[in-house]
Formats: C-alpha cells, sequence, structure tokens
C-alpha cells in the first residue's frame, strides 16, 4: 500500500514538472512580451506627461507630479523614457534599456512618490536587466545571426551571456526571495520603530499587517526555496483575505 502510494506521489510530481516545463517553454514567451510591453506603454506614456508644452510646463502638470526640472532637462528625460520604453517593448538592446526604467523609477520612487508599483517595476525591470528579453524579441532574433558571425566582436558577449543565464537567474531569484520574506515577515507592530526610509521599500502590504503566525511560516517556507510554488501560490491568497487588525 504505502509502495502504491509513493509510487502515484512520484508519478504526479513528474507529470507536475513536465508541465510546469511545458508552459516555460510555450507561456512565458508570450508573458514575456506581455509584461515588456505593459511596462512599456506606461514609460511611454510617462514620456508624453512629462515633455514640455509651448509654454514649458509638462503636459501632463496637473495629473502627475514631476521633479524639478529645467526646460531642456524636462525634454532629455521625456527622450530617455520614450527610447528605453522603445527598448523594452521591442526586445532591442533589452537589458540597456530596462537598466535605464530601472534607474529612473528608483529616482522617481526617491524623489517623487514612494509607490507600490515603483517597487513591482523594479523587481521585474531588475528581472530583464539580469536576463533580458525571451525568444519573443528582436536581440533573439538577432543573437543567432551574431553568434555565427566570426567578424562579430558581440558574438563572444552574448555567448557570454548565455552561459551565465543559469548563475543569474539564481542569483535574481534568491534576492526575489530575500525580498518576499522581508515583505512576509515585516509586521507593522515590529516595523514601528524602523524610520521611513525603510517602510518606503516595503509594499504597503507590509507596513499595514500585523506580524502573525502564517506570515513566520510562508517567510521560513519562502526562504528555504521549500514548495516555493505553491507556498508563493499561499501567500497571495493570504494577502487577498480580509485581515483581522485586532481591534
Amino acid at each position: 500500500m504505502a509502495d502504491a502510494l509513493q509510487q502515484r506521489l512520484s508519478t504526479a510530481l513528474v507529470w507536475l514538472g513536465d508541465a510546469i516545463a511545458f508552459l516555460s517553454r510555450t507561456a512565458w514567451p508570450l508573458v514575456d512580451l506581455l509584461i515588456r510591453i505593459w511596462i512599456g506603454k506606461s514609460a511611454l506614456v510617462l514620456s508624453v506627461l512629462i515633455s514640455p508644452t509651448d509654454d514649458g510646463r509638462p503636459h501632463g502638470g496637473g495629473s502627475y507630479r514631476f521633479p524639478d526640472l529645467s526646460l531642456g532637462s524636462t525634454a532629455l528625460l521625456s527622450q530617455v523614457y520614450w527610447l528605453a520604453a522603445i527598448s523594452l517593448i521591442f526586445g532591442l538592446a533589452t537589458r540597456v534599456g530596462a537598466a535605464v526604467l530601472l534607474a529612473l523609477t528608483s529616482a522617481s520612487h526617491i524623489r517623487v512618490a514612494a509607490l507600490d508599483l515603483n517597487l513591482f517595476w523594479m523587481a521585474l525591470l531588475a528581472y530583464y536587466v539580469l536576463l533580458g528579453a525571451d525568444r519573443l524579441s528582436l536581440d533573439r532574433l538577432l543573437s543567432q545571426g551574431l553568434k555565427k558571425s566570426p567578424r562579430c566582436a558581440g558574438g563572444a558577449l552574448i555567448t557570454l551571456l548565455d552561459a551565465t543565464r543559469p548563475a543569474l537567474t539564481a542569483i535574481y531569484l534568491l534576492a526575489l526571495r530575500v525580498a518576499l520574506i522581508v515583505d512576509a515577515a515585516a509586521g507593522g507592530r515590529h516595523m514601528a520603530t524602523t524610520t521611513p526610509e525603510i517602510h518606503a521599500w516595503l509594499p504597503g502590504g507590509a507596513r499595514r499587517r500585523d506580524f502573525r503566525n502564517e506570515g513566520v511560516a510562508l517567510a521560513l517556507l519562502i526562504g528555504s526555496g521549500l514548495a516555493t510554488r505553491a507556498t508563493a501560490l499561499l501567500a497571495v491568497v493570504d494577502d487577498r483575505l480580509p485581515q483581522d487588525d485586532g481591534r
């Protein structure tokens, strides 16, 4: 009986692993493209809002907070946003475009407004800085020809980036898990003694949520990488549930 149960469990785990691998090959490139389009579209909107009008004021001056910049700096910033957004959407020099947007988003988070959306963008953009775009991108299309060209020095760089991709993926996922640990374990009572600067780098849910036993358990499971997908799903469901503030 025990052997039969173990065999069924082993078969189910193998099937689950195959399903995840299949989705990674087929669905992820499309998801990757949609994420790039979403971030790039928002960056294009920002470039329009920041761009100055004929009288020197930003187009979105009444609806968006802007840093205090000169007219020339504002126009330049608008162009930088536009170029980085196009780079990300089409997947052309993706790492460069993502690095520019990551720097601009970090600066906006510090100097303009500390928003949860900025933190989400930074997590996604850090992925593209380290790993680049997936198959549905101009980078991947051009890299095949560049790697085969003996006269192109960029082929060696592309080969190096491909070779370091597994290590960079591991580093990124570890950093992301550490960030999720902080979010799951940082409760309102325990974070009360920290500075506003630290609070600005925590999602709003972590700042509002009391430190609960399930938060500790989720943090430990995510940190150890044990049943990570199931634990992450539980964390999402737990964050969606109404929270008891203890009053």
